[in-house]
């Protein structure tokens, strides 16, 4: 419904789609595949993760900005750690306001 111009931001494990908002602040979206894992306990939990990481950040993220984050893989104790960070780093290059 937002007819502003996409910007991508592309990493191993996300990618995120911006657009300039038509409201105050900053809203998201998470999807995560289902081609990814068919079980739905498992991309809830991804799911909740990506959640966790916009929380701890959504003091320091400034803009009008919509944006969709896509998962590429499936959070697993064994990627949470690289995961939440390149998250988190990709997050602070894109809405630094």
């Amino acid at each position: 419904k937002n007819p502003q111009k996409i910007k991508k931001a592309l990493s191993k494990n996300f990618n995120i789609f911006i657009k300039e908002g038509r409201n105050e602040g900053l809203r998201f979206t998470i999807s995560v595949p289902k081609k990814l894992d068919k079980r739905s306990a498992h991309r809830n939990r991804t799911r909740r993760i990506i959640e966790q990481v916009i929380m701890q950040q959504k003091e320091i993220l400034k803009g009008d900005k919509e944006a969709l984050i896509r998962a590429k893989t499936i959070i697993t104790a064994e990627n949470r750690n690289i995961c939440e960070g390149e998250l988190g780093q990709l997050m602070k290059h894109e809405f630094d306001g």
